[in-house]
């Protein structure tokens, strides 16, 4: 019969195996369902030797998927990883794999996207509104500018 660590380790497996977890989520989780303190850093140790949980490749996989699935700008994917205490090292590597020209097709296809559901607008007032869309999205302002310019 499974010791009660084994059952916890069984969760927190099935928990890993379902995507990529960051340090922070496995913490959570270890949290919510109750792990006793004291096995708590043991099973941490153990996951990270066992590259089960890798701080790089949540980070690269978040930053991959927010991009080509969410089609959100690197500020907004920054701000994300930050709030899952990734280091500033980790999240440039992460946002570094993006493509530039991907990234500036894909502000571009959002901002032509935005701009058509606009109507009964001024010109002025759409662009505004994009504008305001893309930052929301955490696009750039200076790669903003040079969509909108490139639409001119």
């Amino acid at each position: 019969m499974p010791s009660g660590k084994d059952v916890f380790r069984d969760r927190l497996l099935k928990y890993c195996q379902f995507r990529d977890r960051c340090q922070q989520e496995f913490e959570q989780k270890m949290w919510e369902i109750k792990i006793p303190r004291e096995w708590q850093d043991e099973l941490m140790m153990e996951f990270l030797q066992n590259d089960l949980l890798n701080e790089e490749r949540f980070a690269k996989s978040m930053a991959r998927g927010k991009f080509r699935i969410n089609h959100w700008g690197k500020i907004k994917i920054k701000i994300l990883l930050k709030s899952h205490r990734i280091l500033d090292g980790l999240i440039r590597e992460a946002l570094n794999e993006i493509d530039d020209q991907e990234y500036f097709q894909t502000c571009l296809q959002e901002y032509k996207k935005k701009y058509e559901t606009l109507t009964g607008l001024s010109e002025a007032e759409k662009k505004q509104k994009c504008i305001g869309f893309l930052l929301q999205k955490g696009f750039e302002y200076e790669l903003i500018q040079k969509v909108m310019e490139g639409e001119n």
